[in-house]
This record gives C-alpha cells, sequence and structure tokens, in this order.
C-alpha cells in the first residue's frame, strides 16, 4: 500500500512537472546567416513564459501603464514613443481579452436558447432596479446625459444602489435591453436591435449612476467599465465590430488602467457581449494583423531572422526586466551586429565626424570639449527636428533616430547602450516597417556616444537647462552656420595657400574652429555678407570669414606674434580659389582690407568689428605655443 502511495505521488508530481512544463516554455527561433544567405547556424531560444500571458489570470493584467502614459495614448498628433506605447497596450489588450474568449468565463451564448429564444429567470430584481434608472433618466436628462430639470430629485434609493451593486449587474442591463428590443427597434436582425438596444441603456444608465453622489466603490468601478460603451454609435452596429474604432480600444484600455484587476473579468463580458451581438462571434477582431513575424537584424557579414510568435511578442513587452531571459538574447545579437558595424565602419564614421569638427583623432583639450558639446546637442536637436517633421513615423531610418533621442537622458547624459526599453522598441519598430536593414541605428548611436565620449559633461548639462547661458545657446544655434563655413574653406585648406613652417593643415583648422566659436564671433557668424547675385544664399558670413584670412595673411605685421604670415598669394588669388566663377574684386577687400575700426582712419564696409582682430591673433598664438615644426 505504502509503495502504490509513492508510485501514485510521484506520478502525480511527474505529470504536474510535465504539465507545467508545457505551459511555462516559449520558442523563439534565430536564424544567422552569411553574406551568400547560407544558414550557419539556428538556434530555438527557451524561455519561461509567465501563466498569464497563456491563460487569463483575473489578478495579473497583461497591461500595466503609468498615469502619464495612459494619458499620452490619446495624443494628437502622436509620436513615435506615443505611436509604439498605443502597439504594445492595443496588442497586450487583445492577447488579455482573447485568453479571457478561452477561458469560458463567460459567453453571451448562454443567455441565448438552442430555439433562439432568451434565458431571463434569475435577473428579475436587477433588471427591474435597471429599468428605474432608465425610468429617472428619461425624465430628468437630456440626451447628451445632461440634467434637464435639475429642480428635481435625482438621487437614487439605497435599496436601488444595493441591487445595482449585485454581481451580476451585466445580465440585468442586457436582459432590460433584450426585453426593450422588440418595441422600440424594428430591427430585421435581432441580435442587432438587441446591440442597439443595450447601448442605449448603457448610455442612460451610466449618467444616472455619475450623477450620483456618495456612490460606494462597487458603483464606482461600473461607472469606469461602462465610460468606454456610454456613447456608441450604433448607426455602425449593422457593418462593423466596436472594436474596429481605435479611440474605443484606447478607452477601453484606460478603463482598465482605472479598475481593480480583478473586475477586468466585467469589461470583458460586456466586449463579447457586443461583439457577439453584432459580428456573431465571440472573439476579437481588431484591425492590425497580430499573427507570428519574422523579423531581420542585419549586420555588414552576416543577418539574423528572429521569429516571434504572439505569445513571444506578448512576454517581451509585457515581462519586467528582471526577467531577462528572452530579451538578453536579442540584446546579445544587437551588441553582436554593433560590433560587426565598427569593425567595418569605425574608421569612416569617425573621420566623418573629425572632418566636421576640425580635429586630430586625439581629442582632448577643453576648447575641443566645448566644440564636442554643442555638436552633441545639435545633433540632437536635428533628431528632434527631422522627427516631430517626418509624417511616417515608422519611416526608416530616421525612425532608429527617434528610438535614440527617446531613451537619452539629458539631465544626467550618459552613452547609449542597447537597454531593455531600446531593445523592444526597436522590435515593435521593426514589426510595423519590416525593415531588413538598420545602420541607421548603429550608426547614430556611434555618432552620439562619440561626441559625447569627447564632451564637457558639465556644458551639456548646462545647456540642457530652462536658464541657458546666452553664449553657449547662441553656439548650438549657429552651429549649422560654422559648419558650412568650414566646409567652405576646405578649398584652400592644403601647402598650396598655408605657409606649414608656420601653422599645419589640421592646426589651421582648429584654429578657425576656435576661432568661430568665441562668442564675439557666435553674433556675426550667421549674417549673409556679402551678397552674391544670382547665387543661392551660402548660409554664413562670407565677409567675416575673409576678415580672419586677411589678419592671418598679414601675421607679418605682428613681429611679436609671428615673422612669417599664414596665408600665402595675394587676397585676389585666395577669393578665385574659394569663389571660382563668382570671384569678385570688390569683395577680395574683406581680405586686403580687412583693419580694423580701431586702427583705421576711415571706416569702411569691408573692415573687420571692433575687437575682432585681437581674439583671432590670440587664438593663434595658443596653437602657434603647442606648433612642432
Amino acid at each position: 500500500m505504502i509503495y502504490f502511495l509513492i508510485f501514485a505521488l510521484l506520478y502525480a508530481l511527474l505529470k504536474s512537472a510535465s504539465k507545467k512544463s508545457n505551459i511555462a516554455r516559449i520558442n523563439m527561433n534565430i536564424t544567422e546567416y552569411n553574406q551568400q544567405g547560407a544558414i550557419l547556424f539556428k538556434k530555438e531560444c527557451q524561455s519561461t513564459i509567465p501563466e498569464h500571458i497563456k491563460t487569463f489570470c483575473g489578478n495579473h493584467p497583461l497591461i500595466r501603464l503609468s498615469h502619464e502614459e495612459v494619458e499620452s495614448l490619446s495624443s494628437r498628433p502622436r509620436s513615435l514613443k506615443e505611436h509604439l506605447l498605443l502597439d504594445k497596450a492595443e496588442f497586450l489588450f487583445q492577447q488579455d481579452f482573447t485568453n479571457y474568449i478561452k477561458s469560458g468565463l463567460f459567453s453571451p451564448e448562454v443567455l441565448f436558447c438552442r430555439d433562439g429564444g432568451i434565458e431571463l429567470d434569475g435577473y428579475d430584481e436587477i433588471t427591474e432596479a435597471v429599468s428605474i434608472c432608465i425610468s429617472k433618466y428619461n425624465r430628468l436628462f437630456n440626451p447628451h446625459g445632461v440634467i434637464a430639470n435639475p429642480t428635481e430629485q435625482t438621487t437614487l434609493q439605497e435599496d436601488i444602489i444595493r441591487v445595482l451593486s449585485n454581481k451580476n449587474w451585466i445580465e440585468g442591463l442586457l436582459c432590460r435591453a433584450i426585453i426593450n428590443s422588440s418595441g422600440n427597434y424594428k430591427e430585421e436582425n435581432r441580435h442587432i436591435a438587441i446591440a442597439k438596444s443595450l447601448a442605449s441603456i448603457i448610455h442612460k444608465y451610466y449618467y444616472v449612476l455619475i450623477s450620483q453622489p456618495n456612490l460606494n466603490s462597487t458603483l464606482r468601478v461600473q461607472i469606469a467599465i461602462l465610460k468606454p460603451f456610454a456613447n456608441l454609435r450604433t448607426s455602425e452596429f449593422n457593418t462593423n465590430s466596436i472594436l474596429n474604432s481605435d479611440s474605443f480600444v484606447i478607452n477601453c484600455i484606460k478603463s482598465l488602467q482605472a479598475i481593480p484587476d480583478s473586475h477586468r473579468s466585467e469589461l470583458y463580458k460586456l466586449l463579447s457581449t457586443f461583439n457577439y451581438l453584432i459580428t456573431g462571434i465571440v472573439g476579437f477582431a481588431i484591425k492590425r494583423n497580430t499573427s507570428s513575424t519574422t523579423i531581420t537584424l542585419s549586420a555588414p557579414t552576416t543577418s539574423y531572422n528572429v521569429s516571434m510568435t504572439d505569445d513571444d511578442y506578448a512576454t517581451l513587452l509585457s515581462v519586467d526586466d528582471d526577467e531577462k531571459e528572452m530579451w538578453k538574447e536579442l540584446q546579445v545579437i544587437f551588441v553582436k551586429i554593433y560590433n560587426d558595424y565598427l569593425l567595418y565602419k569605425e574608421d569612416n564614421w569617425e573621420k566623418t565626424l573629425l572632418n566636421r569638427i576640425w580635429l586630430d583623432e586625439t581629442i582632448q583639450n577643453k576648447e575641443s570639449e566645448s566644440i564636442c558639446s554643442y555638436l552633441y546637442l545639435q545633433e540632437l536637436k536635428d533628431i528632434d527636428r527631422n522627427c516631430k517633421a517626418q509624417v511616417d513615423k515608422y519611416l526608416p531610418q530616421i525612425c532608429f533616430h527617434d528610438i535614440l533621442f527617446q531613451y537619452t537622458n539629458f539631465m544626467r547624459p550618459q552613452k547609449l547602450c542597447f537597454t531593455h526599453d531600446i531593445v523592444v522598441s526597436v522590435i515593435c519598430t521593426l514589426r510595423h516597417n519590416g525593415c531588413s536593414n538598420q545602420e541607421g541605428l548603429y550608426e547614430k548611436m556611434f555618432t552620439l556616444n562619440y561626441l559625447l565620449e569627447n564632451s564637457d559633461i558639465e556644458v551639456v548639462k548646462c545647456m540642457r537647462k530652462l536658464k541657458l547661458d546666452r553664449e553657449k545657446t547662441k553656439a548650438v544655434e549657429v552651429s549649422p552656420h560654422i559648419d558650412k563655413a568650414l566646409d567652405f574653406l576646405e578649398d584652400i585648406m592644403s601647402q598650396d595657400y598655408i605657409n606649414t613652417d608656420v601653422l599645419s593643415v589640421k592646426e589651421t583648422r582648429t584654429l578657425f574652429t576656435r576661432i568661430l566659436y568665441k562668442k564675439e564671433f557666435l553674433n556675426q557668424i550667421g549674417k549673409e555678407r556679402p551678397r552674391i547675385r544670382k547665387q543661392e544664399p551660402m548660409g554664413f558670413n562670407r565677409g567675416l570669414i575673409y576678415n580672419i584670412i586677411g589678419v592671418l595673411r598679414d601675421l607679418g605685421v605682428h613681429k611679436d606674434i609671428s615673422p612669417k604670415p599664414l596665408f600665402r598669394g595675394s587676397a585676389s588669388d585666395i577669393d578665385k580659389a574659394l569663389m571660382s566663377d563668382f570671384a569678385n574684386a570688390n569683395h577680395a577687400k574683406f581680405i586686403s582690407q580687412y583693419t580694423p575700426c580701431e586702427r583705421s582712419v576711415f571706416k569702411s564696409s569691408f573692415q573687420i568689428p571692433d575687437g575682432l582682430e585681437k581674439i583671432i591673433l590670440e587664438e593663434f598664438t595658443k596653437i602657434r605655443s603647442s606648433h612642432k615644426p
């Protein structure tokens, strides 16, 4: 007997473990391919799946949003972040509702007899209490739910409140609707007539409830559940499920966040009832395709196909960050791809940035840090502006830039990496746009991290404060003008025009960068001067650039600073090198006649503004002191 009991116990435990195992594992498939499309390896990633992902758990919802996130669901127009949040909420709402239907906890079909009749027994008391509410609405309210006769008593009696607090209150509403439908709605389709009658009764019942003072907690929950249904458009019932309306789904999600978890089943009971009456089916009918999906993640030398079922995706969206089994597999892939891009693209990416900021490979001085700080924030500003201007928020590659922008910590700047939020956001985005190449994600992450790594963090923090330093703010605003000016000068950045005994080409580039980022020059660089007819605006103050060249070309005047000029050639030659067919002898005077106002007897439109010559010479001296011939 003892052996039999032991055997039976072991069998039960093994059976239970086997059953639990079948429920508690998911399989996300990952396949890696080489450049020729040959399979390198296949992997089935087994991860623990919480029970509430596959089965309906009354006290464990799938959707967990903050108050701010719930409020943002209705925003117009939506950012990519808000689009992703809505998609997440809608998908999990669908998953949870589907689990409820599969659970068999309720089906509206049970209220309808097999012979077509309707089962009304057992709900008479609730139905009568609902009728009293309907009568009160018809007497005291206008069609929009506003009290038309405030002098009359609107408060419900305590015994009515007690009856309406019954757990079967939804059945009571439905029974009242069934009774009213035969007399008030002359529809060929009986179910549609009942649906319209139910919508009308919910409208009246809802507005009577919200007019009541000092309601108990049960009726306050009823109000939250009924809110999405209170103003349904019955004219659309003949053709559409109410679940095809985005605004209705959003309102349902908001209701779910406002009620205790254990009352979710009541909202789903109403949903399934309407869906059954309008469409003839109990299940979910939402517009988006939510079937299993294969996502392609590409690298320079390999690519990965990640196949995810709905359960996989729901787990990724709803499981807390500390339950890492699944997303960690994805994180490993993203890190591998990023490292692959660095192996093949890092040198080019870095050179592009260095050319932009005119610095050599060892960024170490304070001035350089400030420049990188400005460019870092300008990069973020450009991402934000471009993303806001884009109608299609899922458009590659800008959507990936937007994700990085969303998860940039402006108050505590730190390098971006593949966190849980970034990984999930990218996967969600790829389910929409199906983009097989995500190079923009990795390049922009490198760009932002590189600039931040070489920035003055305190400067970055300061520039993000509400009360911004005027000089630093100006630097961010005019940075595009400076970029254009530096690109313009590239035609004379060679030994043909630069005396490399004085400064190297790289040092000359750095000198111009330092000069233009001085506050005195920031106020001047954005002006279009002089204007050139028959040509698009250059986007910067060419006259100021010529003035700087003029100062550096006449360094020999200042024997204590340099015995030789930095620039070779006449003003006319330099102008021709820079402007080609648009060279102008008059404009060349900005180089040859730069003499500042304080040293000149006569004022001229070609002269450099007061005080700027001194700054140019000071910056030249700083770089000259560290020059290595």
